[in-house]
């Protein structure tokens, strides 16, 4: 699914859930000289293992050709029946995009009530801008939506939601800054563009971010508070509870790699990768946008790192509480406990 529209600044190509059909349409249409810049952001944006990007570089191959981009991969949690999977498919059949039902993070038992499962989806969102100067540039955004229910989730990006919207408000909304601008009010400098987009994206996923830590947080006070009632009774549940103990250390260590990415990214782009936008910054016509956007840029990357410390947080007490708990219970054998509180447990790596 994708847009194509001409607006202030430059040409914008939105595409939702890129597949191989719609790079070979870009391959087709893009110029010589775009394609430089473009190859290599459709790859980082299809490979979930490149993490989280903020990059900017100069191509010198023919024409010399600027490229920033950002590539800003996370978890969005929802709640379904069930799981919406990912039909982009890589060569070895998986879907492009992993899922994990996390219901077990708040249930001892099978769920049998019909209030849905939580499913935590992978996804990313990644933005281009490229060109050679400031007047001639292209923008390009990637977003993963293959997770969202029309009927159900709110706040949905894809084209047609935005067609939509242009039909009943007479307002053409931009969807690099999830309809938070419109597009005829874009800005036409490249720099600031870009980062607008940037300050609007992370927003966007540190919000995401939030609803998945606030969820974890309760889900793991309710089945640590029911699970200590049943220990207090019986042993029986000491596997289920070990399994759970395993499945949810990897959840969150797998979470707080991913979210420190994110910090040290941040890190970078603001010790080195911003110098290529402070050329501009201190000029009277320009200035406003782009200090409003870094920083905001900036106050996202402090809740980040609240966020991941958070996570830590998490992993660190529930190792504490596990083995004080399992030290007082007398139901378990010298075996189990001695599993659950072996020296390094609560230290392994994130």
């Amino acid at each position: 699914m994708q847009g194509l529209e001409a607006t202030a600044g430059g040409p914008k190509v939105y595409i939702a859930n890129i597949d191989r059909w719609t790079v070979l349409s870009l391959a087709a249409t893009a110029s010589e000289s775009q394609a430089r810049a473009l190859g290599e952001f459709i790859y980082r944006h299809l490979q979930w293992t490149t993490g989280t990007r903020l990059h900017n570089r100069i191509i010198t191959e023919g024409i010399p050709l600027y490229a920033l981009e950002f590539h800003l991969p996370f978890y969005a949690l929802r709640k379904h029946r069930k799981t919406l999977r990912d039909l982009r498919t890589r060569r070895t059949g998986e879907p492009l995009r992993q899922s994990q039902d996390v219901t077990f993070l708040r249930t001892l038992q099978e769920k049998n009530d019909n209030s849905g499962n939580d499913i935590i989806y992978q996804a990313k969102v990644s933005c281009l801008v490229s060109g050679w100067d400031r007047y001639s540039w292209v923008a390009y955004m990637f977003i993963d939506l293959y997770f969202e229910e029309s009927h159900v989730d709110e706040d949905l990006e894809s084209i047609a939601d935005y067609e939509q919207h242009l039909c009943d408000h007479e307002v053409r909304l931009d969807p690099f800054t999830a309809g938070e601008t419109t597009s005829h009010a874009a800005l036409c400098e490249p720099r600031e563009y870009f980062l607008q987009v940037l300050a609007v994206r992370l927003s966007k996923t540190k919000h995401e971010w939030e609803h998945l830590v606030l969820h974890i947080e309760e889900a793991i006070g309710t089945y640590m508070s029911k699970y200590w009632e049943r220990l207090a009774q019986t042993e029986s549940s000491f596997n289920k509870f070990h399994d759970w103990m395993k499945m949810t250390t990897a959840l969150l260590r797998e979470l707080i790699n991913t979210i420190q990415e994110y910090i040290r990214e941040l890190d970078l782009f603001f010790s080195k990768g911003v110098y290529y936008f402070h050329g501009f910054t201190h000029s009277t016509n320009v200035s406003g946008p782009a200090i409003g956007s870094l920083t905001t840029i900036d106050t996202v990357r402090g809740e980040l790192e609240r966020l991941s410390d958070k996570l830590q947080n998490f992993k660190d007490n529930l190792a504490k509480d596990i083995s004080r708990e399992v030290i007082m219970s007398s139901h378990l054998r010298p075996a189990q406990k001695a599993w659950l509180t072996r020296p390094g447990r609560s230290s392994s790596s994130t």
